[in-house]
């Protein structure tokens, strides 16, 4: 059976008349998503779509957050040459390429893991090697990006507190990507079980200095 996808909205999972953000489109069949959106100031775009069909759906939802670093984004690294609504910065940090609309399929992905047999929301997402990983700050930097994975319960307050959010996997294996890049993948979770309320996770990269 073929499944179908569409934005919905995160908080109530009613299905959205209009995209999320203006400009971006995922397509229904494929469920790649699409667009030119801009924001050089840096901003935060928050996505969760529904995948389903007759019998059965599941959905996905993530932030991704461009947090322009000192003095902000901006010039080459606020541009989007591919359409694809993925800034030079974002492509850069998850190893994409500028030229190429293909970064959706490097994009974070939300997960179920389990540890001890319970049940933990997660997310995992690309990384540069040759970087290192603080759990003090929950920090991952390599050459020049940190990736920081930030929890919610209401979409207004994040953080990544150690208590709240925990590294579950540091894959160490480099795997080559859909443009031809050697990457490493990292994934967080929530330190508390999944229950009847909704967990949200987010990816923060910002450009260091």
């Amino acid at each position: 059976m073929i499944p179908s996808y569409r934005f919905i909205d995160p908080l109530t999972a009613e299905p959205l008349d209009e995209p999320p953000v203006p400009n971006l489109t995922i397509d229904r069949l494929t469920g790649e998503i699409s667009g030119v959106i801009d924001f050089p100031g840096g901003g935060v775009i928050p996505i969760a779509i529904e995948i389903f069909h007759s019998f059965a759906s599941r959905t996905q939802q993530f932030d991704l957050v461009i947090s322009p670093a000192a003095g902000g984004v901006g010039g080459e690294l606020a541009g989007d040459l591919d359409g694809d609504g993925f800034v030079t910065m974002v492509e850069r940090a998850f190893g994409t390429s500028d030229l190429k609309a293909n970064t959706a399929a490097e994009s974070p992905g939300i997960e179920t893991v389990s540890v001890d047999g319970k049940s933990f929301a997660a997310i995992r997402f690309p990384i540069l090697p040759t970087g290192a990983f603080d759990e003090e700050t929950m920090t991952y930097t390599a050459q020049g990006y940190e990736y920081r994975a930030e929890i919610s319960k209401n979409l207004k307050d994040w953080d990544s507190n150690p208590d709240n959010v925990v590294l579950f996997e540091l894959n160490h294996t480099t795997t080559e990507n859909t443009s031809g890049v050697e990457m490493k993948s990292l994934c967080i979770r929530a330190t508390e079980e999944m229950g009847d309320e909704p967990t949200f996770l987010r990816v923060v990269i910002t450009r260091l200095p």
